[in-house]
């Protein structure tokens, strides 16, 4: 038998109290002068003995619920099969240690995973040599275990080097792979260990566990209570169009309040290569979802990278995201057509853009003229009134697609459908 809480056996203490008030409150018999009377006496003897022995029997039981009390605080564990001289048949248990982002979460003595690990490396130091104990980290998929040798002080050793990454928990398939490396072990006691942080996510995946076998003793921890306070980013999104230095680009952030308590003025900024540009205060109530509209104006062409960061939390994983911005410094759109009336109106209509856009370059032509030599620094290609092309022709769009260039087919009536398809 183990104890999973051997501290509170220093209860056991308070079981001495009802023998302590036994003993304090003992009466003692004062004699008083009455005449001889023999039978009187034996009688008065003989009802004290039963009443003593009702006394000491009331005390071992007060005594006793004390004791089991302190023992339940204790928290036994009792291997099937074993007595009182040890385990007749060796166990075999999994401990899934949860890796996912989650754990990372910072409390005032450390983060939740350090206490897991303790907990982890706690139990290892229960089981015998003659157990087989594994080890299996797990996030978003199980890693391979880990498992106790002849060498314990390697499994704690790699038990140490652990650390959360920046995975999402995926609950089902690491009690899969638990269950996987139990099957093996039909002869043995089987226990599984789930060591989580219990956060509120992928809790209901958990419904059907019939992949389980029956005869395994699940354990799950119980993390330190108390409440997560945690907003993070959920996305940042930029327009769809192409934007141009020295015009003011919206950007919409996505902000989750996760938490069961309101936030008042959390401190949002916008940083765009390197140096902040945007500041908000934003306010969040529990488990509210908010979009936050910021701008950013580009100083210069080619790719810009930024970042999108919350004021600093007990999860500061999820309080920054990035994002990239291409800025062009010219576009150049290439317009051909079976004859030159066919890209009159869209000739037009790029014309107004581009006045109001000096980044774009509109250039047209006939079908005729199109080759690969013609395509080089077009980033994008607008057919208009297309009904076939030629094998070179098809072959050079096909290129220029694959190069990352862009294209606009403008089918005519007399297109052939065939070809397209």
């Amino acid at each position: 038998m183990h104890f999973l809480n051997p501290a509170a056996l220093v209860g056991l203490v308070a079981a001495l109290i009802p023998l302590a008030i036994h003993l304090l409150h003992r009466g003692r018999t004062r004699p008083l002068p009455f005449s001889n009377l023999h039978f009187l006496r034996r009688l008065h003897h003989s009802r004290m003995r039963r009443v003593r022995l009702r006394q000491w029997l009331v005390l071992l039981l007060r005594t006793l619920i004390i004791a089991l009390i302190i023992c339940a605080f204790a928290r036994p564990t009792y291997q099937a099969g074993s007595g009182w001289g040890g385990r007749s048949v060796p166990a075999a248990a999994v401990l899934l240690l949860d890796l996912s982002y989650s754990t990372g979460f910072r409390l005032a003595g450390g983060s939740l995973f350090a206490q897991l690990q303790r907990q982890a490396l706690e139990l290892l130091g229960l089981f015998e040599r003659r157990d087989q104990v594994a080890v299996i980290p797990f996030a978003s998929r199980p890693h391979s275990p880990e498992e106790r040798g002849e060498d314990f002080e390697r499994l704690e050793e790699r038990l140490r080097e652990l650390a959360p990454g920046e995975e999402a928990t995926e609950l089902k398939s690491a009690l899969q792979a638990g269950a996987r490396h139990l099957a093996e072990r039909l002869e043995m006691d089987r226990e599984l260990f789930l060591l989580t942080d219990l956060a509120h996510y992928n809790w209901d995946a958990l419904e059907e566990l019939r992949f389980l076998p029956l005869d395994v003793r699940v354990y799950i921890s119980e993390p330190t209570a108390f409440e997560r306070g945690n907003i993070h980013i959920d996305e940042v999104r930029s327009p769809s169009w192409m934007p141009a230095v020295g015009q003011k680009l919206p950007l919409r952030v996505l902000l989750t309040n996760s938490s069961k308590q309101a936030v008042t003025g959390s401190s949002l900024d916008l940083f765009l290569d390197g140096e902040r540009v945007h500041h908000r205060d934003v306010d969040l109530r529990p488990g509210e979802e908010v979009r936050v509209e910021l701008t950013v104006t580009p100083r210069r062409s080619g790719r810009l990278t930024g970042h999108v960061e919350l004021e600093e939390d007990g999860l500061p994983l999820d309080n920054r995201r990035y994002f990239a911005i291409d800025v062009p410094e010219r576009i150049q759109v290439l317009l051909l057509g079976e004859r030159p009336a066919d890209t009159y109106y869209p000739r037009r209509a790029l014309g107004a853009a581009g006045s109001a856009d000096p980044v774009l370059a509109v250039r047209s032509g006939l079908f005729a003229e199109l080759d690969s030599e013609r395509l080089e620094g077009v980033d994008v290609l607008v057919l208009c009134n297309l009904q076939r092309l030629n094998g070179a022709q098809t072959g050079a769009i096909h290129d220029f697609v694959a190069a990352g260039g862009g294209l606009i087919l403008i089918p005519g009536p007399l297109a052939d459908l065939n070809f397209f398809n």
